[in-house]
C-alpha cells in the first residue's frame, strides 16, 4: 500500500506537470506529497485564479484510470534510485532511521520497500487506481488560508469531494495515528548496527530520552530544557572534547505526540561506545549547572524561549504550515506555540530540575533512554562486539537487527491521544444559517 500509493502520487505529479509548470509562471503553484496519512495536495497563488487550477488538478486526477507502461517503468527506476541512495547517506540519517524503526509500531525498512517495488506491475497500479483508491478514502481534511471567504473555502471543498467521495466520518476511520513503542522505564535500550556504507569512516550515536505524550505545560518544560542544554552540549562535546564535527540536540517527536530530548554525535575518530559514555557524563554534569544557575540567568533563558515561540511568521506559507501541522497531528490547537510560551513564562528553576531528575537523570526509575550506535567499519571490528555495561544486571537491553521485531512485539504501546473536540469549529449549513436569522 505504501509503495503503490507513492507510485500513484508520482504518476499524478508527472501528468499534472503538463500544465502546472505553465501555471507556476503565473504564480500559481501545485505539488503532491505522499504521507503516512495519505496523499497531500498543496495549491497556492493568487486567490482569484486558485479555483481554476484546483478544478483542473482534480479533474486530471479523477480522469486517471490507465498508466503508460513506459511511464511506470521510468518512475519505478527513479524510485529505486531514491531508495538505494539511503545506503550511501550520512551515518546520522541511518541512526535516525534506526531509532524510528525501533520506536514506531510500523516502520518499513528500505530493503522491504525495494522488495515490494520489484513486485509491482502495471495491472497492480491500475487496479489500485480504479478500485482500491476510491474505496479507501476515509476522510478529506482541507485547510484554506489567506485572502478567501468561508464561502469560497466551501466551494474549494465541494470541488474536491465531488470527485473524491470520502466515506462517512467516524472516530475510528478519521484518525490513522502512528503508534509508538513504550520502553522499559529505568533501563537503557541499546540498538547497535553496522554502517551501511563500508567506505564511510564516520560512526554515529543517537540518544533519545523519551518523555511520552505531553500536555502543553510539560511541553513547555521540555522546550526550556532543550534550549538550556543546546549551547552547553555543543560547547562541551564539540568544541572542548572534539568528539565529532556534528553535535546536535533537539526535541524529538515520535508519531504525533510522543516527545523526548535528542542528542546526536557523528564522529570519524571515536566509536559510539565512547560517545555514549561522554553523553552520560555531560548529562550528569549539566544538572549541576542547572542547580547553580542564577535566577537572572534562568530568567534570561526563559525570555529567550518565549521570544522564539512568539516570533512572528515570516510569510503566509510558514503560518499555513503551522496550521496544517495542527490538523495533520489531529490536536487542532492552532495557536499551540503561543500557549506553550504562556506556560514557559511561569516556569521556575525548580520545575526544570524536577523534570530533569525524572526524565533525564540516569538514576531516575522513570527515565526511558534509547541509544542507537552506528559503527563504521574500523569501529565495528573493535568495540561493537563488546558487551555493554548493565546487560548482566538488566539495566541495559542490547538489541541487534535480528531481534528488533520480537522486542517490539513484547513491549506495550503508548495510548492513542484523546479525540480532539472540534464541535466548535463546524460551520453552520446554509439551512441552519437561515434558521438563525
Amino acid at each position: 500500500s505504501l509503495i503503490i500509493t507513492s507510485l500513484y502520487q508520482q504518476v499524478c505529479s508527472e501528468i499534472l506537470n503538463e500544465f502546472t509548470y505553465l501555471a507556476s509562471m503565473a504564480s500559481l503553484h501545485c505539488y503532491l506529497t505522499n504521507t503516512r496519512e495519505g496523499i497531500e495536495l498543496h495549491i497556492s497563488g493568487y486567490n482569484d485564479k486558485l479555483h481554476v487550477l484546483l478544478e483542473k488538478v482534480i479533474e486530471k486526477m479523477g480522469a486517471l484510470h490507465t498508466v503508460p507502461q513506459e511511464l511506470l517503468d521510468r518512475l519505478i527506476q527513479k524510485y529505486q534510485k531514491q531508495l538505494l541512495n539511503f545506503f550511501v547517506a550520512a551515518p546520522y540519517s541511518h541512526a535516525m532511521h534506526a531509532a524510528d524503526r525501533l520506536l514506531m509500531e510500523t516502520k518499513w525498512t528500505t530493503e522491504e520497500k525495494l522488495a515490494s517495488l520489484d513486485t509491482i506491475t502495471l495491472q497492480d497500479l491500475e487496479y489500485y487506481i480504479q478500485s482500491v483508491l476510491p474505496a479507501s478514502i476515509k476522510s478529506i481534511e482541507l485547510l484554506v488560508h489567506g485572502n478567501v471567504t468561508s464561502e469560497q473555502a466551501k466551494t474549494y471543498a465541494d470541488i474536491i469531494t465531488q470527485q473524491f467521495r470520502p466515506s462517512a466520518l467516524s472516530s475510528s476511520s478519521f484518525v490513522n495515528e502512528a503508534r509508538v513503542v513504550q520502553l522499559e522505564p529505568g533501563t537503557n535500550t541499546l540498538f547497535r548496527l553496522e554502517e551501511y556504507n563500508p567506505d564511510n569512516t564516520n560512526s554515529c550515536l543517537e540518544v533519545v530520552l523519551l518523555v511520552g505524550p505531553m500536555e502543553l505545560a510539560q511541553n513547555a518544560v521540555l522546550s526550556l530544557v532543550n534550549h538550556l542544554i543546546r549551547e552547553p552540549a555543543f560547547h562541551e562535546l564539540r568544541t572542548q572534547e572534539q568528539l565529532g564535527y556534528l553535535v546536535h540536540s533537539s526535541i524529538n517527536t515520535s508519531g504525533d505526540n510522543i516527545k523526548g530530548l535528542l542528542l546526536l554525535i557523528q564522529s570519524d575518530q571515536y566509536d559510539p561506545v565512547h560517545l555514549n559514555e561522554r553523553v552520560d557524563v555531560f548529562l550528569k554534569g549539566f544538572r549541576n549547572k542547572l542547580v547553580n544557575m542564577t535566577d537572572e540567568e534562568f530568567q534570561t533563558n526563559v525570555d529567550a524561549v518565549v521570544a522564539t515561540l512568539l516570533e512572528k511568521n515570516k510569510n503566509l506559507s510558514e503560518e499555513s504550515s503551522k496550521y496544517w501541522d495542527a490538523i495533520s497531528k489531529h490536536h487542532y490547537v492552532f495557536h499551540r506555540t503561543a500557549r506553550i510560551a504562556d506556560h514557559v513564562q511561569h516556569l521556575k528553576k525548580v520545575d526544570v530540575i524536577r523534570f530533569y531528575d525524572k526524565f533525564i537523570s540516569a538514576s531516575s526509575p522513570h527515565r526511558h533512554k534509547l541509544s542507537v550506535e552506528v559503527f563504521a567499519k574500523q569501529h565495528a571490528e573493535t568495540t561493537m562486539k563488546e558487551e555493554p555495561v548493565g546487560v548482566k544486571t538488566g539495566r541495559t537491553t542490547l538489541l541487534e537487527e535480528s531481534g528488533l521485531d520480537s522486542f517490539k512485539r513484547s513491549r506495550p504501546l503508548y495510548p492513542l491521544q484523546a479525540d480532539a473536540d472540534v464541535s466548535g469549529m463546524v460551520l453552520p449549513t446554509k439551512e441552519e444559517g437561515d434558521d438563525a436569522n
